[in-house]
């Protein structure tokens, strides 16, 4: 009888603790009728943060033997860039017709917004989606359905979004800008605009690149720095070409920038002085990628033989790599050569591996869509893995690659855990910027 009231002691005394402990936290929670707490959402894993992909590569490591993935993309669905990843694996992309949630294991569809052009989208560090369109900013709470939204108001038609790792929102729309604070409590979220419309007076046709205090925008051919918290001009780089390259390298505080025969570096210090990285005569050159390091990929290519029809010439890839300070390292990894290219290389970078694609002609007069790796740790002589796309009806069946399949040369390859995401153009059958997966 003893060690049987002993038992109902300490039961009874655990029942006690466990209704002080309820008691004294409720003044502070929704339950005390106090004011509710903000959401605080665990950061599990950081995945396309703030926009895209982080200075042209990856903080997560993508697909181990490129070789082995299988390929899946969207059919009718028209996507314009991206796609932004959220912590549960949901793709956001913004496609010719509304704002879409995807599945990852298949790319179908499981929410829609609107039936209008969105913006390719960024996400914020807990979690909220932004993505636009015409006089509108989007932002979705990614842990809902297509129900979990608001709007803000701008002047314009949405082209670019970024976020920066406060949470604040930075929105082009027309020739505007404009900054957001997400405000959010246990109930609800919204966008509270901090600034804008300040016109630019400019088209910016490059993504929003953010670097300590400043917002880096870029027209075809001019870079314009801004202050983050004001929107106020810093610096203006005129007939300045930012056509093939448009990449920060935080590490080497600058900017690269160029066209596809000459690779600059822009310097995002006090005097944003540039400096030529590579300019060859008869040189062809990839979009620049850049590592945590601050060292610097792109791909050289170069033309043999002659032009006419039909064309007989053939093209060259090599892999070259310079310092953050654009020191050439001497790295000239011979890739491939291909017959009568006509895209020239993409490239694309994770932890774990550099990632090369381009459309080739070869000698049977078919078009070739080749995606390829290189281990960053073995640039000069690992095993250079290869996957050859092919094109895919809609009902899902294999066709001969069209001549029109191939990497914008401006998408983003968006690297997740053991996949790559990249659009791609069919203008057969209104394919144009499918969204194509490789895992």
């Amino acid at each position: 009888m003893k060690k049987h009231y002993l038992s109902l002691s300490v039961i009874m005394m655990g029942m006690m603790l466990f209704l002080s402990a309820c008691g004294s936290g409720g003044a502070g929670g929704n339950g005390g009728g106090g004011t509710p707490a903000p959401i605080e959402r665990p950061i599990a894993k950081l995945r396309s943060f703030v926009g895209h992909t982080f200075g042209g590569g990856s903080h997560l490591t993508g697909p181990a033997d490129i070789s082995e993935t299988t390929q899946a993309q969207t059919g009718y669905l028209i996507v314009n860039d991206g796609p932004a990843i959220a912590h549960d694996g949901t793709l956001y992309v913004g496609t010719t017709t509304g704002f879409k949630g995807l599945n990852a294991s298949d790319l179908s569809e499981k929410w829609s917004i609107g039936d209008t052009s969105f913006a390719a989208p960024a996400i914020t560090l807990h979690h909220y989606i932004i993505s636009g369109s015409t006089n509108k900013v989007l932002m979705v709470d990614d842990r809902g359905s297509s129900e979990s939204h608001v709007e803000a108001t701008v002047d314009g038609t949405v082209t670019q979004v970024a976020t920066d790792a406060s949470g604040n929102v930075f929105v082009i729309a027309g020739t505007n800008l404009y900054a957001f604070t997400v405000s959010r409590n246990a109930e609800s979220f919204s966008l509270v605009q901090s600034y804008g419309p300040i016109d630019l007076a400019a088209t910016i046709t490059r993504e929003i690149l953010i670097h300590g205090n400043k917002l880096i925008l870029g027209t075809d051919n001019s870079v314009l720095v801004r202050n983050k918290a004001t929107g106020e001009a810093i610096n203006l780089k005129d007939s300045i070409s930012t056509q093939q390259h448009f990449t920060l390298n935080s590490a080497g505080n600058s900017l690269l920038i160029g066209n596809n025969t000459e690779l600059k570096k822009l310097s995002l210090d006090d005097d944003f002085s540039v400096t030529p990285i590579r300019d060859i005569a008869g040189e062809t050159l990839s979009n620049a990628v850049v590592d945590s390091d601050g060292n610097i990929y792109v791909i050289s290519e170069t033309v043999t033989g002659i032009f006419g029809s039909p064309l007989q010439y053939s093209r060259t890839f090599h892999l070259q790599k310079y310092t953050a300070d654009g020191t050439d390292t001497d790295l000239n990894r011979a890739i491939e050569t291909v017959n009568n290219s006509f895209q020239i290389a993409r490239l694309g970078l994770d932890t774990r591996s550099v990632y090369i694609s381009y459309i080739y002609q070869d000698t049977d007069d078919a078009y070739h869509f080749r995606f390829q790796q290189l281990p960053l740790a073995n640039l000069a002589s690992g095993e250079l893995k290869t996957k050859d796309l092919t094109d895919i009806n809609h009902d899902g069946t294999a066709r001969p690659v069209n001549r029109a399949l191939h990497t914008n040369y401006r998408a983003r390859l968006v690297i997740d855990d053991g996949a790559v995401y990249f659009s791609g153009y069919n203008d057969a059958e209104n394919q144009s910027e499918k969204l194509i997966q490789l895992k």
